[in-house]
């Protein structure tokens, strides 16, 4: 959904996430701003936040594949579950390319997601749906 909003607009993702939150009224009050939890003045400790956020946010939609996956044939698709097979491959390749490669690749690659916003738009989701994902871990 990310994805094609973003092609829809010409946005980066995470300008295209922000547009969906605001666009579906998701804002919760303190969101507006968010802020990392891990300091990012350096490469090891942006990366470090980056796949934990990019983790959260795979373990949410790994949640709504299955949790809001029809039953029947003839049931309508819930959009998180839509969301979830759409996103899902795509979470799991940005962990990897943070994982693997030589460190000026994955420097690269880092930059790109922080200067797209991804990590930003994934953090903000996560965040407001942190409450469903800790409910489903208990």
């Amino acid at each position: 959904m990310v994805d094609f909003t973003a092609r829809l607009f010409g946005l980066t993702n995470g300008q295209a996430a922000l547009k969906l939150v605001q666009d579906f009224g998701l804002e919760r009050p303190g969101l507006s701003k968010v802020t990392p939890a891990v300091p990012t003045d350096t490469f090891r400790e942006r990366e470090r936040h980056a796949l934990q956020v990019l983790e959260t946010h795979r373990r949410l939609l790994k949640l709504w594949k299955t949790a809001y996956a029809p039953k029947t044939p003839e049931e309508p698709e819930d959009d998180r579950f839509v969301t979830a097979c759409q996103m899902l491959d795509y979470d799991e390749y940005l962990i990897a390319e943070l994982t693997t490669g030589t460190r000026e690749e994955r420097e690269a690659r880092l930059k790109l997601l922080e200067d797209d916003g991804v990590i930003e738009g994934a953090e903000r989701i996560n965040a407001y749906h942190r409450e469903e994902l800790e409910h489903a871990e208990a």
